[in-house]
């Protein structure tokens, strides 16, 4: 079965002589044969010492990405990686990624796992238009919420107000005496999130977040 040696005779020859920093299985459910079972504990096993035996000594690092499983109930993140639990247990360090329960438009990646150094902060962002119109990757500010509040959704609920900083609060008040002054109800992206870093001293994903939650959209100039 595939499943037993995860490609380990071509990522060894590539390990040899391209010596990678990093080798990612996306997903980990492709580099499985159909017949294998990849909910076997004995067989994710195996596959995993051999990749972990190619890599040893080298400074070559491993991610296996894998998608959630459907036991909806089950609020520890370790449990829900599909197929057998040996995925996570190998793992030095474990994140999931999934949408922020208390605001759909938020997706937060947060540590489960970590046995190298301190569980590192949750960390939310967003798909929003960049200055040019573009989708981007909007990072932001570090979320007090667990991977396991991630996926049970236990921090709060719909009824719950998203909790917002005093600086957030700050940013937003900004953006919005920009636009009274404005009398148009524009104003430039560019300029707004310069105005927030350089005269109120937010952070750039704080100011963006703020854009982001204000609802403002990013305009290539003015409308007639």
């Amino acid at each position: 079965d595939v499943i037993e040696d995860f490609g380990t005779p071509n990522i060894k020859y590539t390990v040899e002589k391209n010596k990678p920093d990093l080798i990612v299985y996306d997903a980990v459910s492709s580099f499985i044969g159909d017949k294998a079972d990849m909910n076997k504990a004995n067989k994710v096993r195996g596959g995993i010492r051999k990749v972990m035996q190619v890599i040893d000594g080298t400074n070559t690092a491993v991610v296996l990405i894998a998608h959630n499983n459907k036991m909806s109930s089950e609020t520890n993140a370790q449990y829900r990686v599909s197929g057998s639990v040996d995925f996570s247990a190998a793992a030095r360090s474990g994140m999931t990624v999934a949408r922020n329960p208390e605001d759909k438009e938020e997706i937060v990646m947060a540590q489960f796992k970590n046995n190298l150094a301190r569980f590192g902060k949750s960390c939310g962002f967003r798909i929003e238009d960049n200055d040019a119109g573009r989708p981007a990757l909007g990072f932001f500010e570090t979320l007090d919420m667990t991977a396991n509040e991630l996926l049970g959704g236990s921090s709060g609920n719909s009824e719950t107000p998203k909790k917002s900083s005093p600086k957030m609060d700050e940013a937003k008040e900004a953006l919005e005496e920009m636009l009274d002054e404005g009398g148009t109800g524009w104003i430039k992206a560019a300029s707004a999130i310069k105005t927030l870093l350089d005269d109120y001293g937010c952070s750039k994903a704080t100011a963006q977040r703020a854009r982001s939650d204000l609802g403002l959209k990013v305009m290539k100039r003015k409308p007639e």
